[in-house]
């Protein structure tokens, strides 16, 4: 690590850039000692980019994007663990505000959800999450929920093992996944997810049924 920041009582980072603004944080260990809201918040910026961090001990999300316009973010090599609410919120706040998120080796472990994907800001998520490990989540390890706009994740090469629910995909969300464990969680997959037909889902309290793509690989 790079530098450490103590939260208590207060958000560890928030961003509110340009939006031609491109920021990059990395080697950070972010500690909101319990009583911290969101280790990063995201208002505003064109790409964001959060590398090689740990982000624990939160009130509310280790990390929470509530971007006002289209923008994107990269959380690379991130560890979230004990966060009330959720490892990662990925929720924009405008109609326009479209955001791309892209998650790779993430580790979520111990939050209230791992990864929640919300389109009830009023715009649409398009995320993938690859090569990432979501456990022993009270939530679901990942989550989408929305109240109109479309939401979308394609996730590969992936565990999701403990959690309350592995995947839960709700009304007019698309949900992909290849190549991913999905293991003793008390509910592993709940609303529509389509497969490729190389996952591995079994030993969960109940649901473990996907639609297959046609073709399946391609």
């Amino acid at each position: 690590m790079i530098g450490g920041i103590l939260s208590a009582g207060t958000n560890g980072i928030i961003i509110n850039a340009l939006a031609a603004d491109k920021i990059v944080l990395k080697g950070l260990d972010i500690n909101g000692a319990n009583t911290g809201l969101n280790g990063i918040r995201v208002l505003s910026a064109g790409a964001v980019t959060v590398q090689d961090c740990i982000i624990q001990n939160t009130s509310q999300f280790g990390i929470q994007v509530n971007n006002g316009a289209a923008s994107t973010i990269m959380i690379s090599r991130v560890t979230v663990t004990n966060n009330t609410l959720g490892g990662v919120q990925l929720r924009p706040s405008a109609a326009s505000a479209l955001l791309t998120g892209m998650v790779e080796n993430l580790v979520a472990y111990k939050n209230g959800a791992g990864i929640a994907i919300d389109g009830n800001g009023g715009s649409s998520v398009n995320a993938t999450i690859r090569n990432s490990n979501v456990g022993n989540n009270t939530g679901a390890g990942v989550s989408l929920a929305t109240g109109g706009a479309a939401l979308v994740a394609m996730i590969s090469n992936s565990a999701f093992a403990g959690n309350g629910t592995g995947i839960s995909a709700g009304a007019n969300t698309f949900v992909r996944i290849g190549q991913t464990e999905i293991n003793a969680n008390s509910v592993g997959i709940s609303g529509t997810v389509s497969s490729f037909g190389t996952n591995q889902i079994l030993g969960n309290g109940s649901g473990e049924a996907v639609t297959l793509l046609s073709p399946a690989l391609k």
